[in-house]
């Protein structure tokens, strides 16, 4: 549930005056939301507890914060390439090189003051999508792993090391995909292997 404090009570639940907090605001140091009818803000207490603390936020829970429409619709264009990522990063469909997302995040911080909410979204993000690319390559390098070794198990040729890796990776990509049970010793471990792989890619 969102905790809404007016302009006296953020500067009270920060500790610094009421014109401090209102220069916070016009230089987004903090962000605050305009009221549709008459003048004045209102600010979150989370946002409030993010600027003391700097949480460590994952995709999922930084996807939400840069798609909110006072947040986007008020950025630069760097900010929303690094949104656009967040938002496909977090439900597993980005699929850029790892050079892309590093020369995005570097020009989204370099126009993006780290003071800013913004700026700080960014940081939070550089973070987050640099554990999903690590996640991301291991999971690419198993896919291809895979691939070399289910063929040579459907036509009889892999070895037993072979056959010893396939089922370590496929229990790994199984988990990957969330299922539960991997039996090795069942047949069609080869239709397993090939969901597996899918899962991983």
């Amino acid at each position: 549930m969102v905790h809404w404090l007016t302009l006296e009570e953020a500067a009270r639940y920060l500790k610094v005056s009421k014109p401090t907090l209102y220069r916070w605001i016009t230089t987004e140091h903090v962000r605050a939301y305009g009221l549709a009818v008459g003048r004045g803000y209102r600010l979150k207490r989370q946002d409030l507890d993010e600027l003391l603390q700097q949480p460590h936020l994952r995709l999922k829970e930084l996807q939400p914060r840069m798609a909110e429409f006072y947040v986007y619709s008020g950025a630069n264009a760097e900010f929303r390439e690094i949104a656009i990522m967040v938002r496909d990063a977090s439900m597993g469909l980005g699929g850029w090189p790892r050079q892309v997302v590093e020369r995005s995040l570097a020009q989204a911080e370099s126009s993006n003051p780290v003071l800013t909410f913004r700026g700080r979204l960014i940081r939070q993000a550089r973070t987050a999508l640099t554990e999903w690319l690590v996640v991301r390559d291991g999971r690419q390098t198993v896919a291809l792993e895979l691939s070399r070794l289910v063929p040579l198990a459907e036509s009889g040729r892999a070895t037993t090391e072979d056959m010893d890796r396939l089922r370590e990776l496929v229990a790994e990509t199984m988990t990957w995909a969330g299922i539960e049970t991997y039996d090795p010793g069942t047949a069609g471990w080869a239709n397993r292997a090939a969901a597996a792989l899918r899962a991983a890619i």
